[in-house]
């Protein structure tokens, strides 16, 4: 099935997918090294020279790497390790007239139709160097809208391929098949696509196929972070040439990894939000314990039947000073029985809010920070 003009329809929520077939037992073994507390750069004023990558993520964008077997074994030089950026057009502000000032390389993975249409929200692939401005704007974190650290909006990979090779290869990627459809396929969005491929090391899934083993294209690496410095570097050595592997459909076992990408980063979101909210009490808990115990609190709002996102934050707010709300005490078991009745999500929710501010009143509600639990 094709599509001409590269409109795709959208997927960003997905249930879970049948597995699909065993992994590949020739496969280059997949390295995945996660990133965590990486710190943005700031706006170097009165720097110089001014950095334009954080200091921990030097030797993953531009360390050097060997050639790989088969290039000495044919007696060849291989070519030059090259950066490439694959930008979300829709988090970079003009992107277009930004990527022409840049002076640097740069192609939209769409065509035709959607290109003229959607060419300010597409992706694009662009070749960076080491002092390109761009990369250190992608870095930085400020109140600018021309910085971009908060905006997530970058997937990085290393390939020795040149900027077409990677240009034709990546648009296979832009649409997957779904059902007898083809509908649009984000790995440009950082966090989900690392998350993604670092669930697939045995490269059954997608690894395989996106990172083009055994083509002059391969991508020999994939880095990507959100916006609170955590992620993961993913490094697949070159292979002997093969031919190349076809794109994978999302209604196999990509649509369970990309369903599961997708929970752990409500779990980011939301504890990134709870930290914002509840600054003070949340400052020495770690990152890490936080997103534990929404992880937590999300599986328990699940089992009570609650769905819509507001209540359960609020529900995983609650939690954060009072722990779960079934082990509340409560004299009366008001707060078992309203969990327990039939009463649609809206209506329980209010029943919750209410008798927490009798308990609150009759002084039976904790004080503090609750004991974090469960793992995301």
């Amino acid at each position: 099935m094709t599509n001409t003009d590269d409109r795709p329809s959208d997927i960003w929520t997905l249930s879970g997918r049948a597995p699909g077939e065993g992994p590949h037992a020739d496969a280059p073994a997949m390295r995945v090294i996660r990133l965590s507390g990486i710190e943005p750069l700031d706006r170097q004023i009165g720097a110089f020279p001014r950095r334009t990558v954080p200091d921990m993520l030097r030797r993953h964008l531009f360390a050097p790497q060997a050639p790989g077997a088969e290039d000495r074994a044919m007696g060849h030089d291989a070519p030059p390790l090259r950066l490439f950026a694959v930008l979300d057009g829709a988090k970079v502000p003009d992107v277009e007239e930004t990527l022409a000032a840049s002076g640097l390389p740069h192609l939209c993975l769409f065509k035709g139709r959607a290109a003229e249409e959607l060419g300010a929200a597409a992706p694009w692939l662009v070749e960076l160097d080491e002092g390109a401005d761009l990369l250190r704007r992608l870095f930085t974190r400020s109140a600018a809208p021309r910085d971009l650290w908060d905006a997530e909006a970058a997937l990085f990979l290393r390939s020795r391929g040149d900027m077409h090779m990677l240009h034709r290869h990546l648009r296979r990627f832009t649409q997957l098949p779904d059902g007898g459809r083809l509908v649009l396929f984000r790995f440009w969005q950082p966090d989900l696509m690392v998350d993604i491929l670092s669930a697939d090391r045995d490269q059954e899934v997608i690894a395989r196929s996106f990172l083009a083993v055994g083509q002059p294209w391969q991508i020999l690496d994939v880095i990507g972070l959100d916006r609170d410095g955590d992620g993961a570097a993913i490094h697949l050595p070159a292979a002997p040439p093969e031919g190349p592997v076809p794109v994978p459909a999302l209604d196999g076992r990509l649509g369970v990894l990309l369903s599961e990408a997708m929970r752990r980063r409500r779990i980011r979101d939301m504890a990134r939000a709870l930290r914002g909210d509840f600054a003070t009490e949340l400052a020495a808990v770690p990152l890490r314990d936080l997103r534990d115990h929404v992880g937590a609190s999300i599986r328990r709002s699940r089992d009570l039947r609650f769905t819509r996102l507001p209540l359960i934050y609020m529900l995983a707010a609650w939690e954060l000073f009072y722990g779960p709300l079934t082990q509340i005490r409560d004299p009366e078991g008001i707060l078992v029985q309203t969990l327990s009745s039939t009463l649609d999500e809206d209506g329980r929710f209010r029943r919750i809010q209410a008798r927490l501010q009798v308990l609150d009143r009759q002084g039976l509600l904790p004080r503090g920070i609750a004991s974090f639990e469960g793992d995301a």
